[in-house]
């Protein structure tokens, strides 16, 4: 298997518990660029103090307004890092409208021809409707953090740029996750 193994897609899709599954069985390091995200964007000149009152509001809006300028590029410096892991990027890192950020997706993927994009379902309205029903399942969350996520979720689903970056997409509806992981690795190359 040529690595790294990059699995991108809309929040609630599945792409850490599928990324951890994946690693445990080749005992390969699993990183979520989301949750080392942060000290990325401080390095690129974001405000400590900016980015904490953005993440922690309950408008996602402003947190994505600010960090987005940056996603494609930290999720690139990622795969250099960790060029021998599975990585899960956050739903924002492959989504770009940038013709900048998509040429540099474009050096990753001729680089790396393990890209998957998960999404519940060949139809938009379909994958929209699973991924809203597993956001509103998480209560721990306000509910205008919750309706943030399910905005941004609809551009993520249809997400041209997501489409063109992954080597292959995986339909997770109906499907255990050991079922999703045994697909992916018989599309490995």
């Amino acid at each position: 298997m040529k690595l790294p193994l990059i699995l991108i897609g809309p929040m609630y899709v599945g792409k850490s518990t599928l990324g951890n599954l994946i690693a445990k069985k080749f005992s390969l390091p699993f990183v979520s660029v989301d949750e080392m995200s942060d000290s990325y964007y401080l390095a690129m000149g974001v405000e400590e103090e900016e980015l904490k009152k953005k993440k922690n509001s309950d408008n996602f809006l402003d947190f994505i307004n600010l960090v987005r300028p940056y996603e494609v590029k930290i999720a690139a410096q990622i795969v250099y890092e960790y060029s021998d892991s599975v990585i899960s990027f956050g739903a924002g890192h492959s989504y770009t409208s940038d013709s900048k950020d998509m040429s540099l997706l474009m050096e990753i993927k001729a680089s790396t021809p393990n890209i998957f994009l998960l999404l519940p379902s060949n139809e938009s309205d379909k994958s929209r409707k699973i991924l809203d029903e597993r956001i509103d399942k998480d209560v721990e969350f306000s509910r205008e953090l919750r309706e943030s996520k399910k905005y941004l979720n609809i551009q993520f689903i249809e997400s041209k740029s997501n489409r063109e970056f992954a080597h292959h997409i995986i339909y997770t509806e109906n499907k255990y996750p050991e079922d999703c992981v045994a697909e992916i690795i018989r599309l490995l190359a």
